[in-house]
């Protein structure tokens, strides 16, 4: 556009008589420009859905089993975790084929790994979450934005929890205390006694470490907690209410035990009966 311009206005001083002409060019030129950007954008429908704005390259109005999963999430955690909901909004990008997901996430977060089928992002105190059309997308989402209302309540999230309580929203509402694929395995991991302790659990750091095993143990402890035992499920509530007063909150596993005679038993138990 630059060397267009300076052409233009060399020509212009050298033959006046082309000078509308040659403005009338660059009109169309900029025009041109201006309209491809335009339609460089890939998102056919957007709708702000509770504290989220999701944009997709789709019609949403072919999820809107998933949109009303959304709209009811913040409400979903109030009543399960006692956490208030938060007034940050979560982006949700929702793209039609796995190639454009992977040309999108290289182009706006190039350090995140293509190769999952779904990613929360959260960076500067903002929360964007990515998703590709395909049979798992309603799960993917649910569990994403799961993380992300977490992450705009709380200052941290010990990452087993993070990943058992997205792991336990995931599914739809009705299958969440019974139905829940990873539960039914969990119940076997539980019986053949290869279930990872939850002490284990607290010393992973890093998402690249957990295995599928882990993430069944983790889900297996959530739901200990939420439908377990009373006191389990207060002692979550407390946990997570000293993490939103940014007090340290110590060992989960440990605050349980004091909590609860015999835990382990009591969980096995629990789980078994699943």
């Amino acid at each position: 556009m630059n060397d267009l311009h300076s052409t233009a206005v060399r020509q212009c001083r050298q033959r006046p008589g082309q000078r509308l002409g040659l403005l009338l060019l660059i009109a169309v030129s900029w025009l041109l420009a201006c309209s491809a950007a335009a339609g460089a954008s890939p998102w056919v429908d957007r709708q702000r859905v509770g504290p989220f704005q999701v944009y997709a390259e789709f019609p949403l109005r072919e999820m809107e089993t998933l949109l009303n999963d959304l709209h009811r999430l913040p409400d979903d955690l109030w009543q399960a975790l006692r956490l208030p909901p938060s007034e940050e909004v979560v982006e949700v990008y929702l793209f039609g084929t796995r190639n454009s997901y992977e040309r999108y996430i290289a182009a706006n977060a190039p350090d995140a790994p293509r190769q999952r089928r779904a990613l929360f992002v959260r960076r500067s105190g903002s929360s964007r979450v990515f998703a590709y059309r395909s049979r798992h997308m309603e799960i993917d989402v649910r569990h994403e934005c799961t993380h992300a209302l977490l992450h705009a309540t709380l200052p941290m999230v010990p990452l087993w929890l993070d990943e058992g309580l997205a792991t336990y929203f995931e599914v739809a509402p009705d299958t969440r205390a019974r139905g829940n694929p990873s539960l039914q395995r969990a119940v076997w991991d539980v019986r053949l006694g290869r279930m990872a302790s939850l002490t284990s659990l607290e010393k992973l750091a890093s998402v690249g470490s957990f295995s599928a095993e882990d993430y069944r143990a983790a889900l297996a402890w959530v739901h200990f907690m939420l439908h377990g035992p009373q006191e389990a499920h207060a002692e979550l509530i407390a946990f997570l209410a000293d993490i939103r007063a940014r007090q340290p909150p110590g060992s989960l596993y440990a605050r349980l035990q004091q909590r609860l005679p015999n835990l382990d038993s009591r969980f096995a138990e629990h789980i078994r009966s699943q």
